[in-house]
C-alpha cells in the first residue's frame, strides 16, 4: 500500500512540472489507475473504485481527442529538475511510511472493524435509496445532455476543430 502512494506522489510531482497537455492527460490517467487500485484495496466492494475508473479514463478520453486537435505536436521531456524531485519525493513518503507503520496508533486502526464485510449488501441497496434518486436522475440527465452537446459540436462535415494551415 506504502508503494501505491509513494508512486502516487511521484506522479503528483511530475504533474505539477510537466508542460505538454498530452504528458498531463497521461499523467491524470496513471494518477486515476492508482487511486481506483487503492480504493479496490482498502475497500469491502470493488464497484466503487470500477466505477470511478471507468468515468475518470472515459472522460480524459474525451480531453485527449480535444487536446490533440487543438495542440501542437510539442516534444514531451522530462522536467528539469526531475531527479531532484522525484528523490526529495521518494525519501519524505519512505521516513512517513517509516513512522506510520511504527506507531502504536497505526496499529490499533488497522484492527478497527470499520469495514465489516457484512455490511456490503446494505453498502450498494444505499446507493440506489429513494432520497438519493434525485440526484441519480441528475446525473443521468446531466450526462445526455453532455453526450448530446458533445455529438453537435463535433459534426464530421466541418473537420477538426482546429483550422488547417495551407
Amino acid at each position: 500500500m506504502m508503494t501505491l502512494f509513494t508512486l502516487s506522489a511521484i506522479l503528483s510531482m511530475l504533474l505539477v512540472l510537466s508542460k505538454p497537455p498530452l504528458m498531463m492527460a497521461l499523467l491524470i490517467t496513471a494518477q486515476t489507475a492508482l487511486v481506483s487500485l487503492s480504493m479496490y484495496l482498502l475497500m469491502p466492494t470493488s464497484w466503487m473504485s470500477f466505477v470511478l475508473l471507468m468515468i475518470l479514463v472515459s472522460a480524459m478520453m474525451v480531453i485527449f481527442v480535444y487536446v490533440s486537435s487543438l495542440a501542437s505536436n510539442e516534444f514531451v521531456a522530462l522536467p528539469k529538475y526531475w531527479a531532484m524531485s522525484t528523490t526529495a519525493t521518494l525519501s519524505v513518503w519512505l521516513l512517513l511510511g517509516y513512522l506510520f507503520l511504527y506507531t502504536k496508533k497505526s496499529q490499533a486502526c488497522s484492527h478497527s472493524s470499520m469495514w465489516d464485510t457484512d455490511l456490503t449488501p446494505i453498502l450498494t441497496h444505499k446507493l440506489y435509496e429513494p432520497y438519493a434518486s434525485t440526484l441519480t436522475i441528475f446525473l443521468i440527465i446531466y450526462l445526455l445532455l453532455a453526450l448530446i452537446v458533445v455529438a453537435k459540436i463535433s459534426v464530421t462535415l466541418k473537420g477538426s476543430l482546429r483550422a488547417m494551415k495551407n
